[in-house]
C-alpha cells in the first residue's frame, strides 16, 4: 500500500513542488528520533510534579526541596536535579514524584539503566500509571530493548489510544527491531495525531529509507520543512497551501481541509488553491462544498485555463459521484475537445459513462466503443510524446498522471467494458485480457474478476 503511497506522493510533489489526548497526568512525554532525546514542551513545574498526592511526605521542607529539584530539572541541571531528587527520596522512598522526575533526569544524562529503576519504582506504587509505562519504554528503548519497550507502548497505547508520543516511540522501537511496516502504521498514526510537529515527517521520512523508498522520504522531508515553516509562523498561507495540497495526494483530506481553509482565507483569488480545496471536499464526499469551489474557478476572471479545465474536469467526476449523470456527460463533452491530459481523461470517462451509466437514458454502447478506442489512441500517442528527448530532462509531470505506462490498463478496461455493452463479447474478452496483464497488483483482482464475468457470458 505504500508502494502506490509513494508514487502518487511523488506526482503531485513533481506537480505542484511542494489535538491529542494527553497520557495520564500531564508530564512530558518522551518523543525521541535519532537517537536524541526530545520532549513535546517545555518541562515546567505543573508538568513535572506529577499526580495529585503523589509524594509521602508533607513536610514543607520536603516540598519546597521537591520544587527545587523541578526548577533545576527545567534548567537542564540533570545531576543537581538528581542530587535534589536523592535528598527527597532518602527522607520519603515512596515519594512518586521524585522518583518519576529523577527517571527522566536520568534518561536525559543517558542513565537508561538507572532510569528504568525509577520508572520500576513509580510502577510498583502505581501499576496503572501510563506515563512511568512511556517512560519506561523510553528507556528500554534507549538500552536496545525494543522488545520490551514495545510491550510498554503496547499497553499505553491501550488504555490512551490518542497520544501521539506513544505512537512515535512505538514507530521507532519497531523501526530498530526491523519490522518497518508496523514502523510505517504507527508514524502514520503519530503524525495524524501531531500534524504540526515536525518531527512526524521526519521520523516517516527514516521509515521510508529504511523500506528503501527514498522519493517518499524525500517528500516526508519536505513536509517536516514546511511544517517547520508553520510552527515558526502559523499565519504562513503559501506554507499552508503546500501542505494542504500534500496532505491531500496523502489521503489525509480531514488535516488537509485546515490548511485549505486557511490558506484560502489568505489567498481568496488563487484558482488553484480554491480547486484543490473543491477537490479535498470531493474526497469527504461533501458535494455540495465541493461544486461551489470547482464552480468559483471556472467563474474567475483571468485565472490559467489549464486550472479552469482541471477544475471542470474534478467538477464532473463530482457530479457524476452525486449521481447528476447528464451534468458530468456534458462537462466531459465539452472538455474532450481539448488537446491535453484533460482531454484525455474526460474521453475516457465518458467513455465509460456511456458505456455502463446507472441512469439507463444516458448509455450509448456503440458510441463508448468509438468514444474508449479514440481514449486509447491518445493516451498512446501521448505517452510516447511526453518521453523527453534530453534523457536527463524531467517528463512533464502533469502528463504522467494521466499518461503514466501504469495506467494504461484502465483504457484498456474501459474499452472492454464498452465492447461488452455493445454486444461483441469475444473483443470485450480480449481487451480485458490486455487490462488484466498491465494492471497492477492493488486492482488486479478485480480487472481478472470482470474478465472472468464477460468470458462467462460468452458461454
Amino acid at each position: 500500500m505504500h508502494t502506490t503511497r509513494t508514487r502518487l506522493i511523488h506526482a503531485e510533489a513533481n506537480k505542484r513542488t511542494l489535538a491529542s489526548d494527553a497520557v495520564c497526568s500531564g508530564r512530558p512525554g518522551p518523543a525521541r528520533f535519532g537517537r536524541k532525546w526530545l520532549f513535546a514542551g517545555a518541562l515546567s513545574a505543573g508538568l513535572l510534579v506529577g499526580a495529585v498526592g503523589c509524594g509521602g511526605s508533607s513536610s514543607s521542607s520536603s516540598a519546597d526541596a521537591f520544587e527545587d529539584g523541578i526548577a533545576l530539572q527545567e534548567a537542564g541541571k540533570w545531576e543537581e536535579a538528581i542530587a535534589v531528587y536523592n535528598a527527597v527520596i532518602h527522607d520519603d522512598p515512596e515519594h512518586a514524584g521524585a522518583l518519576f522526575n529523577r527517571g527522566v533526569s536520568k534518561l536525559e544524562r543517558r542513565d537508561a539503566k538507572g532510569a528504568l529503576a525509577d520508572f520500576d519504582a513509580v510502577l510498583a506504587l502505581s501499576p496503572d500509571d501510563l506515563d512511568a509505562k512511556l517512560w519506561r519504554g523510553s528507556a528500554y528503548l534507549a538500552q536496545g530493548e525494543t522488545g520490551r519497550a514495545i510491550a510498554d507502548f503496547d499497553a499505553v497505547i491501550e488504555q490512551s489510544p490518542l497520544a501521539p508520543e506513544a505512537y512515535a516511540l512505538r514507530a521507532e522501537a519497531h523501526l530498530e527491531a526491523g519490522t518497518l511496516e508496523q514502523a510505517l502504521r504507527d508514524a502514520d498514526a503519530a503524525a495524524r495525531l501531531s500534524p504540526d510537529d515536525p518531527a512526524a515527517y521526519a521520523r516517516r521520512a527514516a521509515v521510508f529509507d529504511a523500506l528503501g523508498e527514498p522519493e517518499a522520504a524525500e517528500v516526508e522531508r519536505s513536509l517536516a520543512a514546511v511544517t517547520a515553516q508553520i510552527a515558526a509562523d502559523p499565519g504562513d498561507v503559501e506554507a499552508r497551501a503546500r501542505r494542504g495540497a500534500a496532505l491531500l495526494v496523502m489521503d489525509e483530506p480531514e488535516l488537509a481541509l485546515i490548511d485549505l481553509d486557511l490558506a484560502v482565507a489568505g489567498l481568496p483569488d488563487n484558482a488553484a488553491l480554491r480547486m484543490t480545496r473543491g477537490q479535498c471536499y470531493a474526497s469527504l464526499n461533501l458535494p455540495a462544498q465541493a461544486l461551489v469551489d470547482l464552480t468559483a474557478v471556472t467563474e474567475m476572471p483571468g485565472a490559467d485555463p489549464a486550472v479552469v479545465s482541471q477544475a471542470r474536469l474534478s467538477r464532473a467526476a463530482v457530479y457524476e459521484s452525486a449521481g447528476g449523470y447528464a451534468d458530468a456527460i456534458a462537462e466531459y463533452e465539452l472538455l474532450r475537445a481539448e488537446a491535453s491530459p484533460v482531454g484525455i481523461n474526460a474521453t475516457v470517462r465518458l467513455a465509460r459513462l456511456r458505456a455502463g451509466c446507472p441512469e439507463e437514458a444516458q448509455r450509448r454502447p456503440s458510441q463508448a466503443y468509438t468514444l474508449a478506442t479514440e481514449a486509447l489512441a491518445r493516451f498512446d500517442a501521448a505517452a510516447a510524446a511526453i518521453v523527453p528527448v534530453d534523457p536527463t530532462a524531467e517528463p512533464d509531470a502533469e502528463a504522467l498522471e494521466t499518461v503514466s505506462p501504469d495506467n494504461r490498463w484502465f483504457f484498456l478496461d474501459t474499452l472492454a467494458a464498452a465492447a461488452f455493452a455493445d454486444g461483441r463479447l469475444n473483443l470485450a474478452v480480449t481487451h480485458q485480457q490486455q487490462a488484466a496483464q498491465s494492471a497492477p497488483e492493488d486492482v488486479r483482482p478485480a480487472v481478472v474478476e470482470r474478465l472472468q464475468a464477460y468470458r462467462d457470458a460468452r458461454e
